[in-house]
């Protein structure tokens, strides 16, 4: 992992927003996050911004460890508990940045993820553990097309990569199927052919 600064947090000029960049995986930013909120807390003074930090990081993580800790299908106490979090932490977040504009101090304002955020309280409302309904597919999809990419020739490499993630996808399911992990349409528009 790189080291922690404000360049690899994007932060490359005085007046840009800090963000998390995207090299950084899942689990190292909910480590980061649960660490950030512990130092809030310690650091907490009486001022009404240390007590809105502190309040932000601390309702994010308790909405990440109810959801980690729900299963698939949530219960009602699990609803009501992740959505007052999550609305707690957005609420927080919204005073933290229009005290932040007002004062015109971009130096500690991390962009929240609120369009990720928005998918969950989304979720919340069907009863649905966002958590299972994270993108995994698609970066899964995305590293396989880029090692697929790296021994294509440049040539070729639109024609090249769709037939070759199409040979690895028929060898995955072909797999898939033999082991009995996925059952395959036998009948219909979509049967597969041995």
């Amino acid at each position: 992992m790189q080291a922690f600064s404000l360049l690899s947090l994007g932060r490359d000029t005085a007046t840009s927003y800090p963000e998390l960049s995207s090299k950084y995986k899942a689990v190292e930013v909910k480590t980061i996050t649960f660490y950030v909120s512990h130092v809030c807390s310690v650091k907490c003074n009486d001022s009404e911004d240390s007590r809105l930090r502190a309040v932000l990081m601390w309702s994010v993580c308790q909405y990440m460890h109810v959801l980690d800790q729900a299963g698939l299908i949530l219960r009602r106490s699990e609803i009501q508990d992740a959505q007052e979090h999550l609305q707690t932490h957005l609420l927080a977040s919204q005073k933290l940045c229009g005290r932040a504009l007002s004062a015109r101090r971009w130096l500690w304002r991390l962009r929240p993820k609120c369009h990720y955020q928005e998918h969950g309280r989304i979720a919340l409302e069907t009863g649905i553990n966002p958590r299972y309904l994270a993108n995994f597919a698609e970066e899964d999809l995305i590293g396989v097309m880029k090692r697929i990419g790296c021994k294509v020739n440049p040539a070729t490499f639109s024609t090249r990569l769709l037939q070759r993630y199409l040979v690895y996808m028929t060898l995955r399911w072909r797999v898939r199927n033999e082991t009995g992990k996925c059952q395959l349409p036998t009948k219909g528009l979509w049967a597969v052919r041995t």
